[in-house]
């Protein structure tokens, strides 16, 4: 694999494989939970993840939708998945810092809005997506 600048900067790394790793987690527990994965569940799921380590313990974020999708991928994932997506939702992004939390989350909605946005201009006349605006 080439080397970007990207990895030749230090840190940077770990928010290429942080994308990778939360993406991989949040597309398999809904997955999992038979929910559509869809841009829109996507952003629900990551806006509900837990921020602290108190907070799974608490009904209200189990009955929320991170949790819910959680519990129902829990139920029907192997073991050894069901383990990993639960380590990582319920015990590592909840030690990340507030930062590094609010920048995945963000960097998620950014990419999966930008996509979005794409996505509904595609349906738009091809004469208004190819055309040069008055004056330039």
């Amino acid at each position: 694999m080439a080397l970007d600048m990207m990895d030749m900067a230090r840190g940077y790394e770990f928010w290429r494989d942080g994308c990778r790793a939360m993406a991989m987690v949040v597309c398999e527990t809904l997955r999992l939970a038979n929910e559509p994965v869809t841009s829109a569940n996507i952003i629900k799921f990551v806006t509900s993840l837990p921020r602290k380590e108190s907070e799974p313990a608490l009904e209200s974020w189990q009955k929320g939708y991170c949790g819910s999708c959680l519990e129902k991928a829990f139920a029907a994932a192997p073991k050894e998945d069901a383990e990993m997506l639960l380590d990582y939702i319920v015990r590592y992004f909840p030690n990340r810092t507030w930062v590094c939390q609010e920048t995945l989350i963000d960097s998620f909605i950014g990419i999966l809005s930008g996509i979005a946005a794409r996505e509904e201009m595609s349906e738009w006349p091809t004469s208004t997506l190819n055309s040069t605006p008055k004056g330039r």
